[in-house]
């Protein structure tokens, strides 16, 4: 039932462990490794010569696929930490009918160690701009033990827009006209930059604990340009943060680790960031959430529908599960906050 494109050149050198030194053609997505212990899973590694990495591209198929039919489809950010787990809830409100069968696509990294293995390499492409003196100071804590410099979201967004979107349209039956893309923390940052600047790249889009206090809350001046550049954005999206990431309570739990570093952290890391969030001041994702969805309400988009709903007794870290559940039955119209 599912279509498989031709194997290419980048692909073949990837698979048999040669360095590829030129991207995969859009359009030309395999051949598909079975994921071990994951029904209807595969994956398939892809060279982008524009960015010079390596990805990794998970899809899951809906359980049922018809001969004919088009499937939405959802983009997943930071696939090596939570492809399986968005697989599954999507299956399983799909099994009930809260939402439409749709096949899920993951964007992560070649890499071992999952989401760890990957820090330097999303701190690098999820991140909109450079930053500024906050990110400097902060960064090796961010990208992990190899710091890079960010802002390669531009470059990241083209990549998904010109190269694997094409790929998985032509490889899998997807409705080009009805995608989601959803992410957390940074990659909640680029889909919201997305959303501002590029959003008729997707339908629907899922905002998780979004790092939108980048750059000093740089988020609010692409607020204001989407505002003079357009006066709709045909999209629907939803917001949400744990209701625990409160800054008495970062600042609490980062003020802990001065004396008790958390494994893989120096002290002395932590306590540059901790001066550095003293400085330049700590990220509110619990309060800067509500105020950026009321911002866009405040526009009056004649096409957008968004809304926000921060989950109570969730950290940065607990809250995707919950979030990705409420969040694909909010945009595919099957539960309001």
């Amino acid at each position: 039932m599912r279509r498989m494109g031709k194997l290419g050149p980048a692909t073949a050198a990837l698979l048999f462990g040669a360095m590829a030194t030129t991207s995969l053609a859009a359009g030309k997505l395999g051949p598909m490794t079975p994921m071990t212990g994951l029904h209807n899973a595969e994956f398939v590694d892809y060279y982008s010569a524009a960015i010079d990495e390596r990805f990794r591209i998970f899809v899951a198929s809906p359980t049922f696929v018809e001969p004919g039919k088009k499937y939405p489809v959802i983009y997943v950010l930071d696939a090596n930490g939570v492809f399986g787990a968005v697989m599954e809830t999507a299956r399983l409100l799909a099994f009930m009918g809260e939402t439409p069968n749709a096949f899920v696509v993951g964007i992560g990294y070649a890499v071992d160690h999952g989401l760890a293995g990957a820090l330097s390499k999303r701190y690098r492409d999820l991140s909109p701009t450079k930053g500024g003196p906050l990110e400097d100071m902060t960064r090796q804590w961010a990208a992990g033990l190899d710091p890079v410099t960010p802002g390669g979201g531009p470059a990241f967004l083209t990549l998904l827009r010109e190269e694997i979107k094409p790929a998985i349209e032509a490889a899998y039956p997807v409705d080009p006209q009805d995608a989601t893309i959803g992410g957390a923390s940074l990659a909640g940052l680029f889909v919201a930059w997305t959303l501002l600047t590029e959003p008729e790249s997707f339908q629907r889009y899922i905002v998780i604990s979004p790092s939108i206090w980048w750059n000093q809350e740089e988020v609010w001046q692409w607020e204001e340009a989407t505002a003079a550049r357009t006066r709709d954005i045909d999209a629907t999206v939803f917001v949400t943060a744990g209701g625990l990431e409160t800054v008495d309570l970062l600042k609490a739990q980062v003020g802990g680790w001065l004396d008790n570093p958390p494994p893989g952290m120096p002290a002395p890391q932590v306590q540059e960031a901790y001066d550095a969030y003293e400085r330049y001041g700590w990220p509110r994702m619990a309060s800067i959430t509500p105020e950026f969805v009321a911002k866009l309400k405040s526009r009056n988009y004649p096409s957008l529908t968004i809304d926000v709903h921060n989950m109570p007794h969730e950290t940065h870290m607990s809250v995707g599960p919950g979030a990705w559940s409420r969040g694909l039955r909010y945009v595919f119209g099957h539960w309001a906050p």
